[in-house]
Parts: structure tokens; C-alpha cells; sequence
């Protein structure tokens, strides 16, 4: 989920784009802004520091401390997939 406001949240596990793959980081390369297109809100991502082809993304979800880490679900960022030939 994604959290527009206190009252919006967006949710792309039925509908969205290639970005709802991003996992968080606490040293993220993207980071997320809301923008307004034709007058509807939308999310757009924007790099933050240099990104190499085919390189994870990443951007801070902004957990709050008041929640238990254990809880959270963290991938292990030091795996590397087929694709990503470093």
C-alpha cells in the first residue's frame, strides 16, 4: 500500500505498473513524489543518485519506528537475481 493521505491509499497488487516491485531501503536510489497530471494524482519515482542498467530499485518506505521490525518483511538485498550481471 501506498498512503496518498490519511483518508487515500493506493494499492497495486491487482493494477499497477513494473514499479510496485521497488523494495525499501534505508539507502534508496529512487524516491517517490506525488504529482498532479490533467488534474488526477499520481506517483512518479525519480532518481536520487545514479542507477545502472538493470541495477534494484529502491526508496525508503518510511517505517515507522513505533513498528516492530520483526514483523516487516525485509528481503535480503544481498541477493542477486540472473538478470542482474555485476
Amino acid at each position: 500500500l501506498f498512503n496518498l493521505s490519511s483518508d487515500f491509499s493506493i494499492d497495486a497488487t491487482l493494477k499497477g505498473n513494473k514499479t510496485r516491485y521497488a523494495n525499501h531501503s534505508d539507502d534508496p536510489n529512487i524516491e517517490p513524489r506525488l504529482i498532479r497530471v490533467n488534474g488526477d494524482s499520481r506517483i512518479g519515482f525519480f532518481a536520487i543518485k545514479d542507477i545502472g542498467q538493470e541495477e534494484e530499485l529502491f526508496f525508503d518506505y518510511g517505517y515507522s519506528t513505533e513498528i516492530d521490525n520483526e514483523q516487516l518483511f525485509k528481503p535480503n538485498h544481498a541477493h542477486k537475481f540472473p538478470w542482474m550481471k555485476r
